[in-house]
């Protein structure tokens, strides 16, 4: 997963021009930092030695798009509108009555920007850090508790839309990091 994980940030850098192959040696840790091309003139050998590059790099990690071809993924190719959002967003949460408005926070994405494929809902931020809790603490202490986040994770379905939760590889702050979503 590591090499996947690897190889689409490499190729995403790659495209992005923030790869320099004048000097062939990424720094970073993961060896992912680059600096583009010195001027205009350079930027066509500049290009060509990102490509043998990038070549080198997809050789070297054995990399193939399976993982893009994977039909259970295959939705993401109907993806287009994607919202991150804060979980005390005031459409979505109805302090008042205590439960998620799925509909009314669709309803007005739907009204002002033509509705979403998918969300990517925050309860971390700015949340972690004020205390051990880790980012599956944060999922599971949202208003209602696991059960609710489910109920409206399925509202959210019924309407079509994918949703998200971020993993932050990077939490080594809180207490350890166990899955409490899984049933047993």
């Amino acid at each position: 997963m590591k090499k996947i994980i690897s190889a689409i940030l490499y190729v995403t850098l790659l495209c992005s021009g923030s790869v320099n192959a004048q000097q062939i040696r990424p720094q970073g840790s993961m060896k992912e930092l680059f600096s583009g091309p010195i001027d205009q003139n350079s930027r066509d050998k500049w290009l060509d030695s990102v490509k043998i590059w990038r070549s080198n790099e997809k050789a070297r990690l054995k990399y193939n798009n399976s993982e893009y071809k994977h039909p259970g993924l295959s939705w993401i190719k109907k993806t287009f509108i994607y919202a991150q959002m804060m979980a005390h967003d005031r459409y979505f949460f109805d302090e008042v009555k205590k439960v998620y408005t799925v509909d009314r926070y669709l309803d007005d994405l739907k009204k002002r920007f033509g509705g979403l494929d998918a969300v990517l809902i925050w309860p971390t931020y700015p949340n972690i850090g004020v205390d051990n809790r880790n980012q599956y603490d944060l999922v599971a202490d949202m208003p209602g508790g696991k059960e609710a986040v489910r109920q409206m994770i399925r509202d959210f379905k019924k309407r079509g839309v994918r949703v998200f939760f971020p993993i932050m590889v990077w939490d080594h702050g809180t207490k350890k990091l166990n899955c409490l979503w899984r049933k047993r």
